[in-house]
């Protein structure tokens, strides 16, 4: 994420692949004194309870982990 933020014109939003990531990301950003989500979108891979105690709280893409690895 430091890397992103570093560019002269930084992305809108990110996506991360697992919520350490986006606490990650999050906590980038907030290191460089910018907004979310009105400078940067943050999005997070896995629906977990802990999502919604981040601020603001955090989009999460819910991933069906048990369907997933289900046998057909």
């Amino acid at each position: 994420m430091q890397t992103l933020l570093d560019f002269w014109l930084h992305p809108t939003a990110v996506f991360a692949a697992n919520i350490m990531i986006s606490l990650g990301a999050i906590n980038a950003i907030y290191d460089q004194g910018l907004a979310i989500p009105e400078d940067i979108s943050v999005i997070g891979i896995h629906d977990v309870f802990i999502a919604s105690a981040f601020y603001p709280p955090l989009t999460t893409a819910k991933m069906p982990l048990y369907e997933m690895g289900k046998s057909q």
